[in-house]
């Protein structure tokens, strides 16, 4: 594993390890996201610095979409945020306490801010964007009882790495905007961190 940006290898290549932490833990605050709350959560990305040179400093377009699909009666989620001609996406457990508290204070809030840390950047650099939240269908109330074992859920966010299921789910996002690049992140729970970094 890459300790700086959280890249594992994995049976299907190398995934980027995706995280949630509170806008309140990151120093100094970005000037982006200063007017919301402490508590609000950041979607978080990891990227190489050959990936970082695919960001541009400035879009006149943007879009970001959330959606769910089953893996073997596993319900998973993905969040898809476009740039421009590329295109960033998170994987995860969709029924992870964590996601779903974060899904509601997004909402609450109408935004959501998102950052990527730069691997191997003297400086740690990192990309902050604050991007609308869409309004979404109101979930079914998250069952414990129900959630799959952490071993299958994190062999079916393989699966949807390794057979690109997540570009079938997710609609592109900006109309008329080519696709250039897509770039994607595993968000890792609590729960599957020794599955992810068993290696």
């Amino acid at each position: 594993m890459d300790a700086e940006t959280c890249i594992i290898e994995t049976e299907v290549g190398r995934i980027s390890v995706g995280s949630l932490v509170r806008l309140s833990s990151l120093d100094p605050l970005p000037r982006q996201a200063d007017n919301l709350p402490a508590e609000t959560p950041v979607l978080v990305g990891s990227l190489t610095p050959h990936e970082a040179e695919w960001f541009g400093t400035v879009y006149e377009k943007a879009a970001l979409s959330f959606g769910e699909f089953n893996v073997n009666d596993v319900t998973l989620m993905e969040i898809c945020l476009q740039l421009g001609g590329l295109q960033v996406y998170w994987l995860a457990d969709a029924n992870d306490a964590q996601l779903c508290e974060a899904v509601e204070l997004w909402q609450q809030s109408c935004r959501i801010p998102i950052m990527f840390r730069v691997s191997r950047d003297v400086r740690r650099h990192r990309m902050v964007c604050v991007v609308t939240m869409p309004i979404l269908a109101r979930r079914e109330s998250r069952d414990v009882g129900r959630l799959a074992s952490p071993a299958p859920t994190w062999h079916a966010l393989l699966w949807a790495v390794g057979t690109s299921r997540r570009s079938a789910r997710v609609p592109a996002g900006i109309p008329g905007m080519p696709l250039q690049r897509v770039l994607t992140n595993v968000i890792v729970s609590e729960r599957l961190t020794p599955f992810a970094f068993a290696r």
